[in-house]
């Protein structure tokens, strides 16, 4: 089941992000990003990576950034491509309840 289409929850400076279907690149989990071209995705992936998009949400709510772009950088796509696949995302502020840290970073652990 598909609940929202992410897509239109974007900044500015994501508009360069959008892929081929117009959703935003910035909330697609990594297994999406590395095989975006195979139209095969399995329904599993394809639930793991509603939650990679959820937390993705989240963690821009609660700690008002992306959590693999640093506020000021200007990345380019191949760039993000590569820190979501080989990085962990940056940790959220310390006065966020732990246990709401621990829950959002938990969906962006990578399959």
């Amino acid at each position: 089941m598909k609940l929202i289409n992410y897509g239109p929850y974007r900044r500015e400076h994501e508009k360069s992000f959008l892929n081929i279907h117009g959703s935003t690149l910035l909330h697609q989990a990594p297994e999406l990003l590395e095989h975006q071209k195979n139209n095969d995705i399995q329904t599993e992936t394809q639930n793991a990576s509603n939650i990679w998009s959820i937390g993705i949400m989240l963690y821009d709510i609660l700690g008002r950034s992306h959590p693999f772009i640093d506020e000021e950088e200007d990345i380019h796509i191949h760039d993000y491509i590569h820190k979501v696949l080989n990085e962990e995302p940056n940790k959220l502020p310390e006065d966020i309840p732990s246990s709401l840290k621990n829950c959002v970073m938990r969906m962006l652990d990578k399959v």
